[in-house]
């Protein structure tokens, strides 16, 4: 069905053209800072407007550490033209120069307020000895090896410290000569970025970034002087109230409101892996779809193809808070981050992500199969595997927003935000190739769907819930065969609720076909309805089917009849009397709605998997139900999910349904 519309794509997306607008990108935003940000989002509309794309906009959202959007506070604008750290004492001390901004721009960390012109000289303390009782007031603290640095720089406001150095990389031992990218210089304990009116008002100091390589010589140095070590840290930087920019074009359907598919991307990041090659692919992409129609050799779509290319999260949130009408117009969407990093440089597959369980969709079956059809033709070496839903931007699949997401990417692990990749030869041009053609594909083939192409996504969704139902009955009966006495009638309760739970996904994965069935689908859409009953049969088939092999293997069983239910805890019970229903657009981030001084009580207790099943019907307890369905593993904690949402209440994040309205 979409095999040739794929290799249609395959043969002209360009590799070339997507590396061309990744060096430019990078170019802009290696040296990461707000100013060349906006250049950055000029390069990408100036060639949407170049491909072809309609309605181009270049979006300006506040960025003043105040505004938020969908519990996003949006950073404060933030330039830099120079960073640079050296010792002053001991005078003798080889080499002088830590580290230095023009040679390596990930030396500072984002949202570094000004040192004084000229620099500032200050003994340097280490954490454990501020920690200690060490006074640190006008001094910097060398952060410990052991946690990222965020975590220390209330603190050290707090007692007066004036910046701090940091050697800590998320793997430390495997990156000696790296130096982290911190993006998240913040004392927020939640949220990703810095730049809040919080930091401006009760921490603003600086951070710089050096090597653990160099992070050990200034250790042995400050072990071994006779004398305090000195440092001398200049920090050109500046923090104000500026904008932060989102892209957006689209190849537009046949009509002003029709339906979208989405196609996302984040920039404002200074690796090539991530997302340089990700803002490069989009561009790519509609370049590639957009020919294909040009040419005459693929009708223009019913539906819109909209690209957009944000800051992660933040943008991606202020985009979608402000046009609720494209929101609701989106029926599925992809998202390209970390597109083509090389899976040979960490080893391990792939992965093809799917939405969350709740917002199980059409797309997980149909991005599957593309890329199941472009690994075996175009890059049979590389492994890959189906995953579970991911981060980021798919965010937007949370179903408050209602976007279905999906994503493949080679997640960075061992260099994850490190300077050692900050060059293009991390990455996979073969990979880079099958993704966007991968993404290109669904893209253009549900925004061209109609009543064929949904019937024929009905029948490939049945033919996946009958393997997966017959996998997982095969799951739950395998211990059956080994265990010395096995128990037969809870492998039997365990296949149905198992069963249970995936008819439940796929008639749900079908439902989201009659978006694109069109109005003249009658036909697929009483198609779509006898699918769904055949999926229900399943359910109870493969229920008969593990009692009949259970019988095989003792001849002598007879599942008992119905026995009376478990007489629920105390604690149970309280989870059971919460029907809570959420009351904001998407999952809460930086607790907005809470006061200062109680966030880091309330994100301690999070639970966002427990929202995303909150819909205003079920109750606490059957939440944890599907939780455990999902995850496959018990819950136990049941106490803290119900502190977490007697947190969210009380801060309007949630509503009990089950008490009468302003109690």
């Amino acid at each position: 069905m979409f095999e040739q519309l794929a290799d249609m794509l395959f043969a002209e997306v360009s590799v070339n053209n997507a590396l061309l607008h990744a060096h430019e990108i990078n170019k802009l935003e290696w040296r990461y800072s707000y100013d060349n940000f906006r250049k950055s989002a000029a390069y990408c509309a100036r060639v949407l407007r170049e491909i072809g794309a309609e309605d181009v906009e270049v979006i300006p959202y506040p960025a003043d550490g105040v505004t938020s959007y969908m519990d996003c506070i949006m950073p404060m604008a933030w330039d830099v033209k120079g960073a640079r750290l050296e010792i002053v004492a001991p005078a003798n001390a080889t080499p002088k120069v830590l580290v230095d901004w023009e040679e390596n721009p990930f030396t500072i960390g984002m949202w570094s307020p000004p040192a004084k012109p000229g620099g500032v000289t200050a003994e340097i303390v280490r954490e454990e000895d501020m920690l200690a009782g060490a006074d640190v007031r006008g001094k910097i603290v060398l952060n410990a090896i052991t946690h990222h640095p965020r975590r220390i720089k209330k603190e050290v406001g707090r007692r007066g410290g004036i910046g701090v150095v940091s050697d800590w990389t998320e793997h430390y031992l495997d990156t000696p000569d790296g130096i982290y990218w911190n993006n998240e210089w913040s004392q927020s304990v939640s949220g990703w970025y810095g730049g809040t009116k919080e930091d401006a008002d009760e921490s603003p100091i600086w951070c710089l970034s050096i090597t653990p390589r160099t992070g050990i010589y200034l250790r042995n140095l400050m072990a071994n002087a006779k004398t305090p070590v000195r440092l001398r840290a200049t920090v050109d930087t500046r923090v104000y109230e500026g904008v932060l920019d989102v892209v957006t074009g689209t190849i537009p359907g046949k009509s002003k409101d029709a339906d979208e598919v989405l196609v996302l991307t984040h920039l404002y990041e200074p690796m090539p892996a991530d997302d340089a090659t990700g803002g490069a692919a989009v561009l790519e992409i509609l370049r590639a779809v957009k020919s294909l129609i040009d040419k005459g050799k693929i009708p223009p779509p019913e539906r819109t193809i909209r690209v957009v290319l944000n800051q992660e999260r933040y943008g991606s949130s202020a985009y979608y808070a402000t046009h609720p009408d494209v929101r609701l117009r989106t029926i599925a969407g992809v998202y390209l981050d970390e597109p083509c990093y090389d899976q040979r440089r960490e080893g391990g597959p792939i992965s093809v992500r799917m939405n969350p369980d709740v917002q199980a969709n059409f797309s997980d079956v149909l991005i599957t199969d593309i890329a199941r059809h472009c690994f075996t033709k175009y890059a049979p070496l590389h492994t890959w595997k189906v995953d579970r839903w991911g981060g980021g931007d798919t965010a937007l699949a949370d179903p408050t927003i209602g976007i279905p997401m999906n994503w493949v990417t080679f997640a960075i692990r061992r260099y994850h935000h490190n300077s050692l990749i900050s060059d293009f030869s991390c990455l996979d041009p073969e990979f880079f190739h099958v993704n966007m053609t991968i993404k290109a594909a669904f893209a253009y083939f549900v925004a061209a769907a109609g009543a064929n192409e949904a019937a024929w996504l009905g029948f490939r969704i049945a033919s996946e819930a009958q393997k997966k139902m017959m996998d997982e009955v095969e799951q739950q009966l395998r211990p059956c065969l080994s265990e010395e006495d096995p128990d037969f009638n809870k492998a039997i309760e365990n296949v149905e609720r198992r069963l249970d739970y995936q008819k439940l996904l796929y008639t749900q994965r079908l439902a989201g076909l009659k978006r694109i069935a069109g109005p003249g689908g009658a036909g697929t859409r009483k198609c779509i309805a006898r699918l769904s009953r055949e999926i229900a049969s399943m359910a109870s088939a493969g229920v008969r089917g593990a009692e009949q092999r259970i019988k095989a293997l003792r001849q002598d069983y007879k599942r008992p009849a119905a026995a009376p239910k478990r007489k629920l805890t105390k604690i149970e019970r309280e989870a059971q009397s919460i029907i809570p229903k959420r009351k904001t657009l998407g999952l809460p981030v930086q607790y907005v709605r809470v006061p200062l001084d109680r966030r880091e009580k309330v994100y301690s207790l999070e639970r966002l998997d427990a929202l995303l099943w909150t819909d205003g019907k079920r109750n606490l307890l059957e939440i944890i139900h599907m939780i455990e369905q999902e995850r496959g593993k018990r819950i136990t904690n049941i106490r803290d999910y119900i502190s977490y949402y007697k947190a969210l209440m009380r801060y309007g994040y949630v509503q009990d349904q089950s008490k009468p309205a302003g109690r």
